[in-house]
């Protein structure tokens, strides 16, 4: 009997786990715009002016059908794998009504306890993770524009002007070429008329 109430206890706790994991998922809905949230948006998502924010895809709803639904299924894989592996580990691989009572009730506390404060709060949680993220892509893209822009202006010094003096060279050997048709023709009509 001690043994089934342990087991219950192990299996609410992972019920606690699978809660919080819950509430991972539902951060990033609300990161990525699927979820609407009423906490206030007045944190800064991204570092500087102009760049956009990485993480938003509130614009299209095919995206946010798709993404919850892979989201549901990746968390269900999840829930699924670790209560196997719960299983394996606490009752030797037997299945127990009971276990997965447990488990859900665990699960059902979290939502309602924990899980509410976390609901409330996920506009924050979202955007600070938002100016994180995008903060460290920022960082990650910085030397790269850097090398870009430098590399740009390198082009425009040397290779545009490069690449004009080429252009203007063939626009005068066909100006050249076109003009010593034109005079060919000319002198040939001028000749035609002086034979006659």
């Amino acid at each position: 009997m001690k043994a089934l109430l342990l087991t219950s206890l192990y299996a609410a706790v992972l019920g606690l786990f699978i809660g919080a994991l819950y509430d991972v998922v539902r951060i990033l809905r609300v990161m990525t715009g699927v979820s609407a949230t009423r906490a206030s948006s007045r944190v800064r998502t991204t570092l500087r002016e102009g760049w956009p924010d990485v993480f938003s895809f509130s614009g299209s709803r095919a995206f946010s059908s798709v993404f919850t639904a892979v989201t549901d299924v990746v968390f269900l894989a999840v829930f699924a794998a670790t209560f196997v592996l719960f299983l394996y580990c606490f009752n030797y691989g037997r299945f127990r009504w009971f276990i997965l009572a447990s488990t859900l009730a665990g699960f059902r506390l979290y939502y309602l306890s924990v899980g509410r404060v976390i609901i409330s709060v996920s506009g924050y949680i979202a955007n600070v993770l938002k100016l994180v993220l995008n903060s460290a892509l920022f960082l990650l893209i910085y030397p790269f524009r850097a090398l870009f822009k430098l590399l740009l202006s390198l082009a425009r010094k040397t290779v545009v002007p490069l690449a004009e003096s080429a252009v203007s060279a063939i626009d005068k050997r066909r100006s050249k070429r076109y003009t010593l048709r034109c005079m060919g023709k000319i002198n040939d009509i001028i000749n035609g008329w002086v034979d006659v």
